[in-house]
């Protein structure tokens, strides 16, 4: 694989975690076929071309002959990619894949992908938390039933990792990691609910809170996403329906990822702008205080100059600085075009972001 790190763009790290065969391994495979297609003006794709390539023969057998994808082993699965607009690249995504039992196993050895996992979590920018479907339509039956939480859908060791992530993350002043709940088998969520595939989506929102009472605390700096995905029909062995291979929201995680990225980088240019500015007119009082009458303009003539070139400098900069933030400004607002149905929850508060299917 390709190192992320050496094209010279912002790095944003991903981690995937789930139970054991609740679609974490196809998601990867998805995301890179319909990244490739991308979404808008905004693309996804593998940094490294040869597991491209390796990817999308996998997927075509996958949607051509049936073959169903094979689940994580040990070694994890690496799949960094660009993340572009209009075929500029604007961040690259690391992700990566872990078995199911990687999360949920104690005592790991030192060089197992157990203890991998975890070092990886402290370093991750977002988490996400993957969740079967069919589990989750389970659980939506009685909701107050706390069994389910943790034997179908392991929510309990989920919300642990994340606390460690976001301790481990504050003690070296890094921000707290973004969080993805993607509810993979967005089909099975509907049949196992007897509701519409939204309605079911819905019902889930309004009760996330029982799962996740952390990222719904108004108290707290989670910034989390919630979203229902399907890749395709399965029959009752897994096996995928070659005829029925009809994405939604697979391309979710990375749209939020470069969208947190935007949000994040507007926020740092725009108190870059606040700065450049208190800069400038302290410059413009020192120059006035230096040119109260003609002597003293004399006499500070060689530091009246060397301020009225770094007050242009700073003028220029937040010129330029200024432009950049409209045009990820526009940016964010594409992003908001193509969504619908899915939800960003910060503070207690639940925000519409729409459909990023």
């Amino acid at each position: 694989m390709t190192d992320p790190s050496a094209f010279g763009l912002p790095v944003h790290v991903c981690t995937m975690l789930g139970k054991p065969g609740c679609g974490k391994s196809t998601l990867l495979w998805a995301i890179n076929a319909q990244g490739q297609e991308g979404i808008g003006p905004f693309a996804f794709r593998a940094v490294d071309p040869d597991w491209e390539l390796q990817l999308n023969e996998m997927w075509r057998d996958y949607v051509l002959k049936g073959v169903p994808m094979k689940g994580t082993k040990e070694k994890p699965i690496g799949f960094s990619m660009f993340g572009e607009e209009n075929c500029v690249p604007r961040l690259v995504i690391d992700l990566e894949d872990f078995r199911g039992e990687a999360a949920y196993i104690a005592a790991p050895a030192d060089d197992s992908d157990v203890a991998r996992l975890r070092t990886r979590l402290k370093g991750s920018d977002s988490i996400y938390l993957c969740l079967d479907g069919e589990h989750v339509g389970a659980w939506l039956r009685d909701p107050r039933k706390p069994t389910v939480i943790d034997d179908g859908l392991g929510i309990l060791t989920m919300r642990s990792h994340l606390v460690r992530a976001k301790a481990d993350r504050k003690v070296r002043n890094l921000p707290t990691p973004r969080v993805v709940v993607l509810i993979l088998k967005r089909d099975r969520l509907a049949e196992s609910t007897g509701l519409s595939a939204s309605d079911a989506y819905l019902k889930f929102v309004e009760n996330a809170h029982l799962l996740f009472p952390d990222l719904f605390d108004a108290e707290t700096d989670w910034v989390s996403m919630f979203s229902a995905v399907r890749i395709g029909a399965f029959d009752n062995d897994g096996h995928p329906d070659p005829g029925a291979i009809k994405p939604v929201n697979v391309l979710a995680g990375p749209l939020f990822c470069l969208y947190s990225h935007l949000m994040t980088t507007v926020g740092d240019q725009l108190a870059m702008v606040k700065t450049k500015e208190k800069e400038s007119g302290n410059i413009e009082i020192s120059i006035k205080r230096m040119s109260t009458n003609d002597l003293k303009k004399w006499w500070y003539r060689r530091e009246i100059s060397q301020k009225r070139t770094q007050a242009e400098t700073n003028q220029a900069e937040t010129y330029e600085t200024r432009q950049d933030i409209a045009r990820a400004q526009a940016s964010l607002r594409r992003l908001e075009s193509l969504v619908d149905l899915n939800v960003v929850i910060h503070k207690g508060k639940v925000y519409r972001l729409g459909d990023l299917s």
